[in-house]
C-alpha cells in the first residue's frame, strides 16, 4: 500500500474544476468502479476491469492517468466524488419536478424496480419524455436523478 502523499501525486483530476461528466457517463463510471477489486488484490492493468476503467478515464473523462492500478483506482474515485454536470432546468420544469416528488416515496439508490404505474413511473416518464433526459429505469435512479436536478436548480437560483 502506498503512503498518502505518494498516492495523492497520482491524482490527475484537476482541482477546482466543476464536474464535466454527463449523467450517463457518470453512471457508467460508477458501474465500472463497482467492478474494481482493491488494487492490492489484482494483477495490474492486465486485470480486465482495470483495463476498461483506464480507457474510460482516458477516452471519456479525458484524463491522462499513469498506468498503475493505484492511479486508476484513485482517479476513478476522485472523479466519482466530483459528481456529474446536472442539466439546467427551467422554472416551470422545476415546479413540475417538485410536484411529482411531493407524493413520491424516497427510494434506495439500488432499488431498480419500476412499476408500470405510480409516482415513480410518472417521475420517470416526465424525466425521459418530458425533459428528454437519460435516466435508468428504477425507483432509486429516478428518485436520485430528480432530486439532483432540483438541488442543482435551487443552488443556481440561490447564487443569483
Amino acid at each position: 500500500m502506498m503512503d498518502k502523499e505518494a498516492l495523492l501525486k497520482l491524482n490527475r483530476v484537476p482541482d477546482g474544476t466543476p464536474a464535466w461528466l454527463d449523467y450517463k457517463a457518470f453512471r457508467r463510471l460508477q458501474g465500472l468502479f463497482e467492478a474494481l477489486a482493491p488494487p492490492e488484490e489484482t494483477d495490474g492493468l492486465g486485470d480486465e476491469d482495470y483495463f476498461h476503467m483506464y480507457f474510460f478515464l482516458a477516452d471519456v473523462a479525458g484524463i491522462e492517468v499513469p498506468e498503475s492500478q493505484e492511479a486508476v483506482h484513485l482517479n476513478a474515485f476522485v472523479l466519482i466524488r466530483r459528481g456529474y454536470k446536472a442539466e439546467e432546468i427551467t422554472g416551470p420544469e422545476y415546479e413540475r419536478l417538485r410536484e411529482l416528488l411531493e407524493g413520491t416515496e424516497e427510494a434506495d439508490p439500488d432499488d431498480l424496480a419500476l412499476h408500470d404505474f405510480g409516482n415513480h413511473r410518472a417521475l420517470h416518464t416526465y424525466l425521459t419524455e418530458g425533459l428528454g433526459l437519460y435516466v435508468e429505469p428504477g425507483r432509486g435512479p429516478v428518485w436520485g436523478r430528480a432530486q439532483e436536478l432540483v438541488r442543482q436548480h435551487e443552488q443556481r437560483r440561490a447564487a443569483g
